[in-house]
């Protein structure tokens, strides 16, 4: 009888001192913001699968976070591995919709994998849907990038008129992209533009030097965005 209490007390016994153990390994898991800048230290300088290993940690013990996905992605992206990397992204942006980052994110890995047609889908719908200057900023820049000139033109323009005269962004991507095809004369109307919104943009003034226009005081014009 002895002896089989003995044997039950150093069961319990046992069991206690696993049960601590269990619970002390979890009170000391690295935290959640000392395992991020593991991973974007890792990511700095250079050690990728350091990274990635550290933002899949996250990910794992967080399943719900975009951002987490977000690390993973841009991580994947540095491996040159935009097709994974646009599957990260793509949970990201879908579970945040609204951050712009996410979205840059996912646009830049389709583009990179040449899955174009889903991410001009992706991009047209949203500045349709959301009627707001970023998101047809950014479907201007992609289809330039992609040689559509006529609807980066469409899309600047649009941006153009979301935002109003006095703001440049749109009309910066204009000039930009008009010096790129050549078209002075278009160039020089949007610089002007800038300087309506921005009359001491420096940018403006020296391409405008560059293109032997005078920007005096009446120089600049407001745009007809209507």
């Amino acid at each position: 009888m002895r002896t089989r209490l003995f044997l039950v007390a150093a069961m319990l016994t046992s069991m206690s001192f696993a049960g601590c153990s269990n619970l002390k390994k979890g009170l000391q898991r690295e935290p959640v913001g000392s395992v991020r800048a593991r991973g974007n230290e890792a990511y700095s300088r250079g050690d990728l699968e350091a990274a990635l290993r550290a933002f899949e940690e996250i990910a794992q013990r967080h399943p719900e976070s975009a951002q987490a996905r977000y690390d993973i992605g841009r991580t994947l992206m540095a491996m040159e591995d935009p097709i994974g990397a646009s599957e990260e992204f793509m949970i990201a942006h879908r579970r945040q919709p609204w951050v712009g980052q996410f979205t840059d994110g996912l646009a830049e890995s389709l583009f990179v994998a040449d899955r174009k047609d889903v991410l001009f889908e992706l991009l047209r719908r949203e500045a349709t849907q959301n009627q707001i200057a970023r998101d047809y900023l950014r479907l201007g820049r992609f289809a330039a990038r992609d040689g559509a000139m006529e609807e980066a033109i469409e899309a600047f323009e649009t941006a153009a008129a979301l935002d109003g005269p006095k703001v440049a962004d749109a009309h910066v991507e204009l000039a930009d992209l008009y010096r790129n095809l050549g078209q002075q004369s278009m160039e020089v109307q949007e610089l002007r533009h800038i300087l309506y919104a921005e009359p001491g943009n420096p940018d403006a003034h020296a391409r405008l030097r560059e293109l032997n226009e005078v920007p005096g005081p009446s120089f600049a014009i407001e745009p007809d965005n209507g």
